[in-house]
């Protein structure tokens, strides 16, 4: 198999999963007969996973830099790590917030 075709069957798997995910999203938000403000408001009164939304893209943003960018300077490596063991600690709690969630369903 040449590379083009190797390549070509790599994004058509990584289209499948996101297909996959995509209906998911449609099942949950546009299978009912309504789409008004009341339903827009019960689906937003969520438990809370994440004490904050804010913290939530702060990780997302770190774990992009520390896994894209390299960083020269040791004492901001050093900061950024740090941060990382806090946000280890907030997802791990996240996830056993959603946990315990899913097992009272």
């Amino acid at each position: 198999m040449s590379d083009l075709s190797l390549r070509i069957n790599q994004i058509i798997q990584t289209l499948d999963k996101e297909d996959v995910l995509l209906k998911g999203v449609i099942t949950r938000f546009f299978n009912q007969d309504t789409l008004d403000i009341a339903w827009l408001e019960h689906g937003l009164k969520t438990p809370e996973i994440i004490n904050n939304a804010d913290s939530w893209v702060d990780m997302r943003l770190l774990r992009n830099k520390l896994v894209h960018e390299y960083v020269d300077d040791t004492a901001e490596l050093f900061e950024h790590l740090l941060l990382a063991k806090k946000f280890s600690t907030d997802l791990s709690q996240g996830f056993i917030n959603l946990k315990s969630i899913l097992q009272k369903s």
